[in-house]
């Protein structure tokens, strides 16, 4: 019999689930391992006769692992009772032994989850990599922003001065004393506050090749945007920091949109560990939407690297146990 068609799994972040989570449909809590109920969460979400993908179903599954959103399409599908989607379940999650499923008696203890889980402030490293750049330190040692790197700034975030900043604020000194700088850029998106370390806002010190003040704060973000000019390609290989997961790439494309609207390039690069992650990487992208795509982009990366992070499982399994205890079901 040949098994339903279903698209790879992708981590999903809180982000986006949170958004979602009144839309899809409560499935269950738990699975019986053996003689033993351990928490897992199945949710689905079929769209509305009027939406665009109204055949294309969405399985939102959840457990000590990560979050796993994966699509089908309910025409082609076998997929036709609660039944058939477990067994699905099972072919793509081999991991999961689930014998049985027990029904969730109240949807407030998935969101409860997700707002223990959810984290609402990020630090995102930005590097400009011109023509001629050959290393590291020169990437951290340039000062020279061009417009279109100025043009790129201004559409993600906002210039604010850092002292007396009363924000989110990613680490930096918001003190007097300016230790890093007297201005960055500061984004927000739905209830999540962004700081970018910007490379050329970071105090610069010209006895210091390598900008230990600059790497210091970048070198410890999980995802670092990339903003190229130039003909070169920029490689994960010109950076050593080993805490960098994911590189976004973005480049401004010659061609203008609608009234002159800028266009870009997207291109992603992540450690081995990382898996794929929504939204979909597009061809190009316009101005006017580059923002929440790039913000919305690295909030699930960064969350998609920490989920490989064994704390962050052990953390996930605690919570999900106790949503079971609400549930009055002994684990």
């Amino acid at each position: 019999r040949d098994q339903p068609t279903y698209s790879s799994s992708a981590p999903v972040s809180m982000q986006v689930s949170r958004k979602w989570s009144g839309k899809f449909r409560r499935r269950s809590a738990m699975m019986k391992k053996q003689k033993k109920w351990e928490p897992l969460s199945l949710q689905t979400y079929r769209p509305n006769d009027d939406e665009a993908t109204k055949d294309m179903v969405k399985v939102l599954v959840r457990y000590a692992k990560g979050d796993f959103l994966h699509y089908y399409n309910s025409k082609d599908s076998q997929l036709k009772n609660e039944r058939e989607l477990m067994k699905w379940v099972k072919v793509v999650h081999s991991d999961l032994a689930i014998m049985k499923l027990k029904e969730m008696d109240n949807d407030d203890l998935i969101v409860n989850f997700e707002k223990k889980l959810a984290q609402n402030n990020f630090k995102f490293g930005v590097l400009n990599y011109v023509q001629g750049h050959t290393s590291e330190n020169e990437i951290y040692g340039n000062n020279d922003s061009s417009p279109d790197f100025e043009e790129f700034l201004n559409i993600i975030g906002d210039k604010i001065e850092l002292n007396g900043w009363e924000q989110y604020a990613g680490g930096l000194d918001t003190t007097e004393l300016e230790r890093d700088g007297r201005y960055s850029l500061f984004a927000d998106l739905e209830d999540n506050e962004i700081m970018f370390h910007v490379c050329n806002y970071l105090t610069y010190d010209e006895l210091d090749e390598q900008q230990i003040v600059r790497k210091r704060h970048i070198g410890n973000d999980v995802v670092v945007i990339i903003f190229l000019e130039g003909n070169q390609k920029f490689s994960p290989a010109f950076i050593a920091s080993q805490f960098n997961q994911v590189f976004i790439v973005v480049k401004k494309d010659q061609m203008k949109g609608n009234q002159g609207e800028p266009l870009y390039n997207i291109t992603v690069s992540c450690k081995d560990i990382v898996p794929n992650t929504l939204p979909l990487v597009p061809k190009m992208i316009r101005g006017s939407l580059l923002k929440n795509w790039l913000i919305t982009k690295s909030i699930n990366s960064q969350r998609a690297a920490v989920s490989t992070w064994t704390i962050n499982m052990r953390t996930r399994q605690e919570l999900l146990e106790e949503m079971a205890r609400d549930c009055k079901i002994k684990v």
